[in-house]
């Protein structure tokens, strides 16, 4: 079909990674013409990536939910990376620089757009504050912040598993007037459209 599909990847499988990662490869799986089926999600124990990959749970931490069969789960976060379009960073600010590390950054793809869960401000040793989406991109070299975008919004895990209920949530984007950020906050919000979660994205 000439369009390459585009892949998913989300890093973190703790409450709001696997919130969040579950939501995706549901939105997905129903969107074939433009999302590669698989996603990836990056966890740090092998215990818990082998539940993903074989019961599909994740009780520790989403106790109660069940995840497609499309989400697969590995320990290697430069695996996870290798090919994504879209790479959803879900870790808690304190674990960025451990899990974005060199070998990591390098395998994300120069044009995949970066979608940050991380809430927190990040207090760099020089006592400023940086947002974490600013650790992020240096992390991962983003010269440009355009690549980067940012969910704003529910804390509400529960909210979000509840397939009756509905979530949402606010995509913020770095707009430079070159449309890459607008595109990219677009991308990531066809991937998070689910029946249960809308978003919004804004400048």
């Amino acid at each position: 079909s000439g369009m390459e599909q585009h892949r998913v990847c989300v890093l973190g499988g703790g409450s709001f990674g696997s919130a969040i990662a579950r939501i995706i490869a549901s939105s997905v799986a129903a969107k074939p013409a433009e999302f590669a089926a698989e996603v990836r999600l990056w966890v740090r124990r092998e215990e818990l990536a082998l539940e993903i990959n074989t019961a599909h749970t994740n009780a520790q931490y989403l106790a109660g939910a069940v995840f497609g069969a499309n989400l697969v789960a590995t320990t290697d976060a430069a695996a996870a990376v290798a090919g994504a379009t879209l790479v959803v960073v879900a870790v808690p600010h304190e674990f960025l620089e451990a899990t974005l590390r060199p070998a990591v950054a390098a395998a994300v793809r120069p044009d995949a757009v970066v979608l940050s869960l991380v809430k927190s401000l990040h207090v760099e040793p020089s006592a400023n504050l940086s947002l974490a989406s600013s650790q992020i991109a240096s992390l991962l070299g983003l010269a440009d912040d355009d690549r980067l975008c940012v969910l704003m919004g529910p804390n509400l895990y529960k909210q979000m598993l509840d397939d009756d209920g509905f979530a949402e949530a606010t995509i913020g984007y770095d707009d430079d007037g070159s449309g890459r950020g607008r595109a990219g906050a677009a991308l990531a919000a066809r991937a998070l459209a689910a029946p249960c979660f809308a978003t919004r994205s804004v400048a």
